[in-house]
Formats: structure tokens, sequence, C-alpha cells
């Protein structure tokens, strides 16, 4: 299973080791990955990481990108508690690996038809980047691909109805014969 761009790492590992998979979910994930993200990925990567004067300065600081979720307050506070660490100088700082953000754009379309395991796509709602129209193509270039629209979720699907997702990767799992 992944999401977004771990989705789409995963598509491009499923397209050359279509025989090790009994099955792939992939949640709000598009096969290409546009230039105008990787453009932004690489703009937000190059940024210095920012500085909090404190661990409740960066809790309370902390965003998703996209912003729109159904998540509460709450859960999102939590979330962020795990997502920074303390330096040396006391200051806070994001433990993500700005690195992280480079890629270089595949565009996995040309190579659907090659993932011959059992796939499930699962589209957010209210994604922003799926149109129904968008994933009836993927799903037409997949040799056993299907999809499912999970209800009250923005692009994190896992955040937004962490129960929908899982009745969904559970419903889809029961049909695949391992």
């Amino acid at each position: 299973m992944g999401h977004f761009m771990g989705g789409h790492n995963s598509i491009i590992y499923a397209t050359q080791h279509a025989q090790e998979l009994a099955a792939l979910i992939l949640v709000d994930t598009d096969a290409a990955y546009p230039e105008a993200a990787v453009q932004f990925l690489r703009k937000l990567g190059e940024k210095p990481a920012k500085e909090f004067d404190s661990f409740v300065e960066a809790i309370s600081r902390f965003q998703l990108l996209p912003r729109e979720t159904y998540i509460s307050t709450e859960k999102l506070r939590y979330l962020a508690s795990f997502a920074f660490a303390e330096r040396p100088d006391g200051k806070w700082t994001a433990k993500l690996d700005r690195k992280t953000l480079f890629r270089e754009p595949i565009d996995g379309r040309p190579f659907l038809a090659q993932i011959t395991s059992p796939t499930l796509i699962v589209r957010a709602q209210h994604s922003p980047l799926l149109s129904h129209d968008k994933i009836n193509r993927l799903v037409s270039n997949l040799p056993h691909g299907r999809w499912i629209e999970v209800k009250d979720t923005y692009h994190r699907v896992m955040l937004d109805n962490p129960e929908g997702l899982v009745q969904a990767a559970r419903e889809f799992l029961a049909t695949v014969t391992f």
C-alpha cells in the first residue's frame, strides 16, 4: 500500500517486480508525477528548515500540504508531536530529510499494463489529484484494476477517514488469492 509519493514509488516498483506482488493498493495516487509537483517539492527542499524556539511553537505551526483535511486539530497536533526534533542548540526543527523532496518525474502510465497483480486505487472523495475521468483511465490500463472512493476525505485518506480506508483495503484483500 502506498499513498501519493509512496504510491507512485509502488507503481514503479510494481512495473518492474510484478511477479513479487500478490496485490497493490494505491491511495490517492496518480501514475504520472507532474513536473509542477516536482518543481514545487524541489523549491520546498531547497529552503532551509524552519527553526522554532520551543516544542510548543513547532507543534502550533505544523501544517499539512495540501492543507484541506477533516482531521481534528487535537489529532493534528498529536501527529505533529512526532515530526520535530530538538537540535543541540535548543532550537526545534522538522525531522524530515529535505533531500527526500528532490524527485525525478517518472510517468508510470505507459507501464501500467505490466502490473499483473490485483490493484485497488483508493480515491479521496475530495481528491485534488484524481478526477473520476483520470481514475477511470488509470484503472482501464491496469489488467486487474479497480477503484473505490472513500467518503469524507481529502488527500490524506488515512487521516481523514482511517476506518473507511481499512474497510476498503479489507474488502479488496478478501478477494485476493494469496
